[in-house]
């Protein structure tokens, strides 16, 4: 179970802003999430937190979500390319800003759900569809 699940956006000001919940249920992460994607402010990202030290970064926008895992000890990975996506390049929110990426790195809603679900119950395997960075 996660330790704490930190929400970022960017208020009216352009300044940005974070939100810390500790001890999030998986609802709770669902239900952050899904408000994230349809709120008017310049989403920014959402970390999770298990209480070993390991994180999951989420940031993306439309739908399209670029994943970042740092396990424990440092170590950091991003997914392969997905071979059944295009290497085009899409631009999407991360950050809080235009960022254009490969299509083939960016995880569609239904995929992001599956590695954060493995994440948060302490069953994300980096050792297949992973890259150490």
């Amino acid at each position: 179970m996660p330790h704490s699940l930190a929400i970022n956006e960017y208020d009216e000001g352009n300044r940005l802003r974070g939100t810390v919940v500790p001890n999030p249920t998986w609802e709770l992460f669902l239900d952050v999430f899904r408000a994230a994607q349809s709120r008017a402010r310049r989403f920014a990202g959402i970390s999770v937190a298990a209480v070993n030290g390991a994180s999951l970064m989420i940031d993306g926008s439309d739908g399209l979500f670029f994943v970042f895992y740092e396990r424990f000890d440092g170590f950091q990975f991003q997914p392969l390319p997905d071979p059944y996506q295009s290497n085009a390049d899409v631009t999407v929110v991360c950050g809080g800003v235009f960022t254009t990426l490969p299509r083939s790195y960016l995880l569609d809603e239904q995929r992001l759900l599956r590695v954060v679900d493995d994440f948060w119950y302490d069953r994300l395997d980096t050792t297949e569809g992973w890259e150490a960075l």
